[in-house]
């Protein structure tokens, strides 16, 4: 018989993997199907958001990583992910230049180089040699390996799971809900009305 703390991990740890599985490996891919395909018809569109959604999958998973629980130390729980699941890759130009450049200047750092529909480039430097060049089907894959690892070293680890546990706890994971919520024949809802802050009506309150 399982103990109780046991089948918490188990639910918590299906529950985050689905997640992963369904909504952001699933939402990288399709931003960067719909994003290279409008870049090739020349409708202006660029996978650059694919990457900087890439960044963000990775932080997210190191969070779970490292264990989480502040803001402080971010930039090290991320190369640490870099370097045990993501090992043929620089963990400092893959935050600095990457992870940080894009979510904070939507760009790329200095010596960076990033492109897709192009293996043959990928990791391969410049005649000049001061620019490496990153292809974003091989890093997407590579992270998609990395993840597949982690959760199998996670089933294993007193530590990580412990890790896990801790960043769960602290911040959860966004995840599907129900809402069951029924309008009378004769109910109203005023959808007019939405805030300079983007905030709406309260669907519990609705108007009568």
């Amino acid at each position: 018989m399982k103990q109780k703390g046991s089948s918490d991990f188990e639910a918590v740890k299906e529950s985050v993997r689905g997640t992963f599985d369904r909504w952001i490996v699933k939402s990288i891919d399709i931003t960067f199907q719909a994003t290279s395909e409008s870049e090739r018809n020349n409708q202006g569109g660029t996978p650059l958001a694919a990457y900087l959604l890439l960044s963000c999958a990775i932080d997210a998973i190191a969070g779970f990583y490292a264990g989480r629980t502040s803001k402080e130390g971010t930039g090290e729980q991320y190369k640490e992910f870099i370097k045990r699941y993501m090992s043929r890759y620089s963990p400092e130009n893959m935050y600095g230049k990457l992870r940080c450049a894009l979510a904070h200047n939507f760009s790329t750092g200095e010596g960076l180089a990033l492109t897709h529909g192009r293996s043959y480039a990928h990791n391969v430097r410049s005649l000049t040699g001061d620019v490496i060049v990153k292809n974003f089907e091989d890093v997407f894959n590579d992270f998609k390996i990395g993840l597949e690892q982690y959760f199998h070293d996670l089933d294993g680890s007193d530590d990580l799971k412990r890790n896990f546990m801790k960043r769960f706890r602290k911040f959860g994971l966004a995840s599907a809900i129900t809402i069951n919520y029924r309008l009378s024949a004769n109910a109203r809802i005023d959808t007019s009305f939405v805030s300079a802050s983007g905030g709406g009506f309260d669907p519990s309150k609705p108007g009568t």
